[in-house]
């Protein structure tokens, strides 16, 4: 804040530049009072004063801050009052007229000038362009007019109580950018498998390797596991472990899992046995379908082994019958708050955690993401993601519930099979891929324009930039990006940005607007709106919402809390994720809120690493352990 700097009276008259710059640090402490805030500003201004005669050039020398080209050293924001009295300057002889220059140079990132007026204050905003817009500066000039008229009723309010926002622009972050259409009758996703079956029965479901299989074919395989898992306890709030590698069997099996009622629980028998323990007996699977070559990883945890390569399984499973589940005697009552799926991701309080979802969330999710992403051109979606990630439900049930082709590619050297496969002249409808992939695919497809051989990429999993787009821009422009963002709290995705020309100029690819039935809110601490532009924590609502965390009550309530701006019982999912709203009403990514990082879109406590670190026996417990 600038100063006169005129301490002695014999100043007073002399003409000359006597202004001094204060540098004043004022710190907002959680549930302050504005009165006890004014305070603190009072006592640390008066502190200021007494020695406002020291240069700002040697309060400088003396810190030796590190210095910046682009900014002014210990501060960007200056606050200025001018309350120097503006009387009419005399000088003999001489006639004198104020001029006010056109040409205004900013020389801060943000000024604000007070000026006392005709009994009351004009304040005036001047901004660096680079860094602000127009409607952001006033934007910030009607919240703190919205300040001042709080604290002129009650000076004893909390500061962070003080709503920045009015009636209109809550309204339009909570509401109209949240609309609430009506949602699809729930349903299950073996009821949804099924009625495509009925249309499309000989159409190519399945492309593995060698093998083409049929709807009709695909739907009796999974009929004849599925009445053979009913007769091992399978049913609904039930789980069935699949530790299957990418092939045929991987799809019966998943399919078979859901017909018979039960949730599936995609099981990697590669992963370093205390989290295969800890993932197994958490979950607590009534049965496990394997391979023999996995089926050792399995011996002691005492579920049932269903190993889908020998000899009398496969006799078994051939007796069954081919009729549908929902169809037959055996009918189950499954119904659309059932359990569908369980997938574990990585837990910050160091041990994986199991989301649960439901068929009302999922079948939700893949009506919506059919109707968006599949159209009626292409042959289908190719599987180049594990079954452990989420993103696979997309290229797995998209296609099958809309009378596509799913193709399964081999996982040895899985992204060179993608990248031959797109320049194949193979007409594929979508590929699902995380931004790591489309940089990898870039490196392998080279600097020419390409001929992709598909309609459009959904893109997800991990933060998305301009750097991962730019290739694809430049030499496949034909291709439809879409960035789809969404926890596995929230099904696969919640939100999406269709990116066009015009993102190129924007600092962000935005992560976009919240998908049908879905609510997206950028919270402050205390759970009010952030204002357009400004940071908060993204909560998510509405029907995609997981059910929570499997056996962890604790948790699932630390994570799923009640939503104060949906109806009574509504509750709304803490991400983790800091984002903020853009004017048009789309949604950028800015960080999180915590140590989470993301590698090829799978996400990684580092809490959960560090536990992992302080139980080998090869690490002094007396070590200090520290992952950033």
């Amino acid at each position: 804040s600038p100063i006169a700097n005129r301490q002695d009276a014999q100043l007073e008259p002399l003409i000359g530049f006597f202004v001094n710059t204060l540098v004043m640090r004022l710190r907002l402490r959680p549930g302050l009072s504005f009165a006890a805030l004014l305070a603190d500003v009072r006592r640390t201004a008066l502190e200021a004063y007494q020695h406002q005669d020291v240069p700002f050039e040697r309060v400088v020398k003396a810190l030796a801050p590190h210095r910046r080209l682009d900014a002014s050293p210990l501060f960007q924001v200056n606050f200025a009052v001018q309350n120097a009295p503006r009387v009419p300057l005399k000088l003999q002889a001489i006639a004198v007229e104020l001029v006010r220059s056109q040409d205004l140079k900013v020389r801060f990132d943000l000024e604000t000038h007070i000026w006392e007026r005709d009994g009351g204050f004009m304040v005036s905003w001047v901004y660096n362009r680079d860094l602000f817009d127009r409607w952001r500066i006033e934007q910030m000039a009607r919240h703190y007019g919205r300040i001042l008229d709080a604290v002129l009723v009650d000076d004893t309010c909390r500061v962070d109580d003080i709503a920045l926002l009015d009636a209109a622009e809550q309204q339009r972050i909570v509401s109209d950018w949240n609309p609430h259409p009506a949602l699809l009758p729930p349903t299950t996703l073996p009821a949804l498998f099924e009625a495509q079956v009925a249309r499309t029965p000989d159409a190519t479901a399945l492309v593995c390797t060698d093998q083409h299989v049929t709807y009709a074919t695909l739907n009796a395989r999974a009929n004849q596991l599925a009445h053979l898992l009913i007769r091992h306890g399978a049913g609904p709030e039930t789980i069935v472990a699949v530790a299957l590698r990418q092939s045929l069997e991987m799809f019966v099996g998943l399919i078979a899992v859901t017909k018979a009622g039960a949730a599936y629980l995609p099981v990697d028998s590669s992963v370093p046995e205390l989290r295969l323990k800890a993932i197994t007996q958490a979950a607590q699977p009534i049965c496990i379908v394997t391979t023999r070559d996995a089926a050792h990883r399995f011996e002691t945890i005492g579920a049932l082994l269903v190993v889908v390569d020998e000899k009398a399984t496969c006799d078994e499973v051939m007796r069954q019958s081919v009729i549908n589940i929902l169809q037959s005697q055996r009918r189950l009552p499954l119904t659309a708050g059932h359990m569908a799926y369980v997938l574990y991701t990585s837990g910050s309080a160091g041990a994986p955690k199991g989301v649960c979802v439901c068929h009302r969330e999922l079948s939700h999710y893949l009506a919506w993401a059919v109707a968006r992403y599949v159209r009626d051109d292409g042959l289908g979606a190719p599987i180049n993601t594990s079954l452990l990630f989420d993103a696979t439900i997309t290229s797995l049930y998209l296609p099958l519930l809309s009378g596509k082709c799913v193709i399964v590619l081999p996982e040895r050297n899985q992204l060179e099979q993608l990248a031959q496969l797109l320049l194949s002249e193979t007409d594929l409808t979508f590929v699902k891929l995380t931004p790591a992939h489309l940089l990898a695919l870039a490196g392998l497809l080279g600097n020419d324009n390409v001929s992709i051989g598909c309609r459009r990429f959904v893109i997800g999993g991990e933060e998305l930039t301009h750097g991962a787009l730019d290739f694809w821009r430049q030499r496949a422009p034909a291709v439809e990006l879409f960035n789809e963002y969404g926890p596995t709290e929230t099904v696969v995705g919640c939100c999406v940005h269709e990116v066009a020309a015009a993102d190129a100029s924007a600092r962000t690819v935005a992560i976009g607007t919240p998908t049908p039935g879905t609510q997206l809110y950028v919270l402050t601490h205390r759970l009010t709106p952030a204002p357009i532009g400004v940071i908060g924590e993204l909560y998510i609502a509405g029907v995609q919402l997981a059910r929570g965390y499997l056996s962890q009550s604790a948790r699932t309530a630390e994570r799923f809390v009640p939503d104060p701006y949906g109806p009574a019982g509504c509750r709304m999912y803490r991400s983790g994720d800091l984002a903020s709203w853009r004017r048009d009403g789309q949604l950028e990514y800015r960080g999180r809120t915590d140590r989470q990082v993301k590698i090829h879109g799978y996400r990684i406590e580092l809490e959960e690493v560090e536990a992992a670190l302080r139980h080998d026996p090869r690490v002094d417990d007396a070590l200090p352990i520290t992952l950033s």
